[in-house]
């Protein structure tokens, strides 16, 4: 579907009825079996759509003593065909017609230029364009060129913050998709730790034990002398 405008110059400043609407979107329609591929539908079906409708201001008439004056060293003949033309074109009020064209085909036929043509098609012939619209009814003193106006959209690119030089890149790192959590050197086993200490402390008192009775008995020496020693009493 492509938009277009085309600027009629017309008997009054009117805009169309719905009837008169409808007859100018069959007379576009009706254009694409004489364009392209010669065919219609079902081979080809075209759709028109009007889409809006603007009166222009008319332009204020000259008088014809100020176009006499532009026009002294011109014939007679020369004279007359210029006044006509001029004062038809400052006289007619102007309509601005916005429509759509659609073409569309289930017969592997390639309309994609069809747009393109349907344009050129038009602007090759206005006089034969207007004389078709008198001939329909409608109110139009003569129809200035189509305009298809192209309805391609930007392409959206994702927004990269650019470079100091006014370049934009990707960034260089690669984003992680995992939190990162410290990871513990120990991992608790849930029983109580049964670890001993490394060293026994070294200020331990050592502790001489005496001799047991049986052994003082085993080695012969008597009890009294042990007993003697112990109370701090020397041999005699």
């Amino acid at each position: 579907k492509r938009s277009c405008t085309q600027i009629l110059e017309v008997e009054t400043a009117e805009k169309f009825e719905e009837t008169q609407v409808g007859i100018y979107q069959y007379l576009m329609q009706s254009y694409t079996e004489q364009f392209g591929y010669e065919v219609g539908e079902p081979l080809i079906v075209t759709e028109c759509l009007v889409t809006s409708q603007e009166l222009a201001g008319r332009r204020r008439r000259r008088t014809r003593r100020a176009m006499n004056n532009d026009t002294n060293n011109l014939t007679t003949a020369g004279m007359r065909g210029m006044a006509g033309e001029e004062g038809r074109q400052l006289q007619s009020p102007l309509l601005i017609m916005s429509f759509t064209m659609q073409y569309d085909s289930r017969y592997n036929y390639n309309i994609d230029d069809y747009p393109r043509k349907f344009q050129t098609f038009i602007n090759s012939d206005l006089e034969r364009v207007a004389e078709d619209m008198r001939l329909r009814f409608l109110p139009v003193v003569a129809a200035r060129d189509v305009i298809v106006l192209s309805t391609s959209e930007p392409t959206l690119n994702p927004s990269i913050p650019p470079t100091p030089g006014g370049q934009t890149q990707p960034p260089s790192y690669k984003p992680s998709f995992s939190p990162s959590r410290p990871k513990p050197t120990d991992v608790p086993s849930g029983e109580p730790s049964t670890r001993l200490p490394s060293a026994a402390p070294s200020s331990a008192p050592i502790v001489t034990l005496a001799p047991f009775k049986e052994e003082i008995i085993d080695r012969g020496v008597p009890i009294v002398f042990y007993m003697g020693l112990a109370l701090g009493f020397g041999c005699v």
